[in-house]
């Protein structure tokens, strides 16, 4: 597809420039337009198009990105991005209306009518990702956009080409007085964040994530943040050895384990242990022989991986030849490690798979000694083990047997701890950060007025009538 000279020269973006671009937008929101709920509509039916029109120039765009196959993009990409619109478009009249203070009693819940506003908050900062370009970073802004909100939107430039095609899209097809995207680096993001924004989205690092909030911190602005973490697997001596083995390479393969949902590592019962490893390593050389492995997002981020498989203490199984000219690093198991080996210091983020053998008391011992996690797996026949871990560990989701599934529940929150660090709540539920909920009192009856407590000045009477 090509990219329009137009949307060109306005996604060139001059830091300088964006005040007038913050300016438009405040002043946007201030008409009340984007306010009502057949604007609202109106936007998500034309990012439905905007997704529908374009779905090859979006695969062509990961693809170029990332190497990512096109079966993939339309089951992670273009499948979560339809869906969220159709939740959205089905919802917006429900979740926008005024609703009943249910515990405001008669005098003020019935008599008075107290009740709810939902008002939007104002003009919203989505900052993407480049893990998946385009479903992290358009996936907040239709919960702006149906929330009332106006938006500006900054992709990741480590995915140029999404990057460009957004651009363009968004130019095209999105009220440019309400929805304005942005393109650049480190220099244009902190230009951007120098401004006052009603709540921000974030997604990325937490390196990052510490410098969005210290800038949202100087303008009190809230802040959803989705950063990920180590998250664990945790195979038990029950568990289904061969469906572990598959769905934790199926994980590590997606993406090239680029996603903060994938696996980090595995702590496995010393009983099944040997058999895991054997699965495991079948299952990764079966995904790896596909072809369809997605490439690292770029050199500095390869480099890291291949440093970390360089310093490791344990056992290195290379599934496949790995190239670096081509950012494509093969899937690697890592078995014999402890909690104290360099593999183990940070959030991996590729398609490295440390195996750790370790009993459930000291698996749960091991998951509670990181900082929690954005997800826990957990593989297990045992109905009282399972309850056993999900009681003794805080993580956000706890899928049981299926890692990387809690995004494609629509309705269900990501993550809900409220460790602003990585709490973010996804899909359907980042509509409600979106809003100010105004507390709205009609006139209470004329006849009221003669209720003799309601009058000053107080008498003994009046306080006798009080609990």
């Amino acid at each position: 597809m090509a990219i329009s000279e137009e949307a060109k020269s306005l996604a060139a973006f001059e830091p300088s420039a964006f005040g007038a671009i913050h300016a438009e937008l405040q002043a946007t929101f201030s008409s009340g337009k984007t306010k009502a709920i057949a604007w609202r509509k109106w936007q998500l039916k034309q990012f439905w198009w905007m997704v529908e029109d374009n779905e090859q120039a979006i695969l062509d765009a990961l693809a170029a990105d990332l190497g990512r196959h096109e079966m993939e993009g339309r089951a992670a990409d273009l499948l979560g991005l339809k869906s969220d619109i159709l939740e959205h478009l089905g919802h917006v009249d429900e979740w926008a209306a005024t609703t009943r203070v249910a515990d405001a009693g008669l005098l003020f819940g019935g008599l008075g009518r107290a009740r709810l506003r939902k008002e939007p908050v104002g003009v919203v900062l989505v900052i993407g990702a480049w893990n998946f370009p385009f479903l992290l970073t358009l996936q907040p802004v239709i919960a702006a956009i149906a929330a009332g909100c106006c938006v500006v939107m900054k992709p990741s430039e480590l995915a140029p080409a999404s990057e460009r095609v957004m651009a363009d899209l968004v130019h095209r097809y999105l009220d440019r007085s309400a929805v304005r995207l942005v393109r650049g680096g480190p220099e244009e993001t902190t230009a951007v964040l120098q401004r006052r924004f009603d709540h921000i989205f974030f997604t990325g690092s937490s390196t990052i994530a510490r410098f969005v909030t210290a800038a949202a911190a100087r303008h009190l602005t809230p802040t959803t943040l989705e950063l990920g973490g180590q998250c664990p697997a945790i195979v038990a001596q029950t568990a289904d050895v061969d469906l572990a083995a598959r769905r934790i390479a199926y994980a590590k393969f997606l993406n090239a384990g680029q996603i903060c949902l994938s696996v980090n590592h595995v702590l496995v019962h010393p009983a099944v242990h040997h058999a895991f490893l054997a699965r495991l390593e079948h299952w990764t050389r079966t995904f790896a022989a596909s072809g369809h492995m997605c490439r690292i997002i770029s050199d500095r981020h390869y480099d890291r991986l291949a440093r970390i498989l360089d310093s490791t203490q344990g056992t290195v199984i290379r599934t496949a030849e790995s190239s670096r000219e081509e950012r494509r690093l093969a899937s690697a198991i890592v078995s014999n490690v402890t909690m104290s080996d360099p593999v183990m210091s940070e959030e991996l983020f590729g398609p490295i798979c440390p195996v750790l053998k370790t009993d459930t008391v000291d698996a749960i011992a091991a998951v509670n000694s990181l900082p929690r996690p954005l997800g826990l797996y957990i593989f297990s026949a045992d109905k009282a083990e399972i309850e056993t871990i999900q009681n003794q560990t805080l993580s956000g989701g706890r899928p049981s047997t299926m890692p990387l599934c809690t995004p494609d529940v629509q309705g269900l929150p990501l993550a809900v701890l409220g460790n602003l660090e990585w709490a973010i709540t996804m899909a359907s539920t980042a509509f409600w950060p979106l809003h100010t909920y105004v507390p709205w009192l009609s006139c209470l009856p004329i006849w009221t007025g003669s209720c003799r407590f309601v009058i000053r000045p107080t008498t003994h009477a009046t306080r006798a009538m009080l609990p």
